[in-house]
C-alpha cells in the first residue's frame, strides 16, 4: 500500500500493512498552512519549515481545530 498522508494505521492485533509513504506536496502544504494559521498549533511546524509534527492519536482532532479556527477568522 502507498499512502500520501503521513499516518499509518494498525489493526487491533498491532499488525501493520506493508506500506511506503510516497508523499504528496499539496497535502503537506495544506496541513502546514492550517497549523501555521493557528497560534495553538504553529509549534507543530518545524523551525526550518520543512517538517511537520503529527500525532497518531490526535491528528484528526488537531486538524479539525485548525480548520475551525480558520473558518471562524474568515467569517
Amino acid at each position: 500500500m502507498h499512502y500520501t498522508v503521513p499516518l499509518t494505521c494498525a489493526t487491533g492485533d498491532n499488525y501493520k500493512f506493508p506500506s511506503e509513504y510516497i508523499g504528496q506536496y499539496g497535502v503537506y502544504e495544506a496541513i502546514k498552512h492550517i497549523y501555521s494559521k493557528n497560534s495553538q498549533l504553529s509549534h507543530l511546524v518545524a523551525a526550518d519549515g520543512n517538517s511537520l509534527y503529527t500525532s497518531n492519536k490526535f491528528f484528526a482532532t488537531e486538524l479539525e481545530k485548525g480548520i475551525d479556527h480558520i473558518r471562524a477568522e474568515f467569517r
